[in-house]
């Protein structure tokens, strides 16, 4: 998750060319969408966002087990 829209370009072309299938997305609220629906292995995260700093999107992910 990276709200600069260069980075997220630079960060997925890196590594899909080391053959990670990438999910980008440019906000929090659009990235929790993404974790609810797909089975993630990491998460780059940008933890100075916007709407909703990287560090309550951490909180909120240790408080949702699954």
């Amino acid at each position: 998750m990276d709200n600069d829209a260069d980075t997220r370009e630079r960060r997925s072309a890196r590594l899909t060319r080391d053959s990670w299938r990438i999910v980008t997305v440019e906000n929090e609220k659009v990235g929790l969408a993404a974790i609810a629906s797909e089975q993630l292995c990491l998460i780059l995260l940008d933890l100075m966002m916007p709407e909703m700093n990287g560090f309550a999107l951490l909180n909120i992910l240790r408080a949702t087990p699954e």
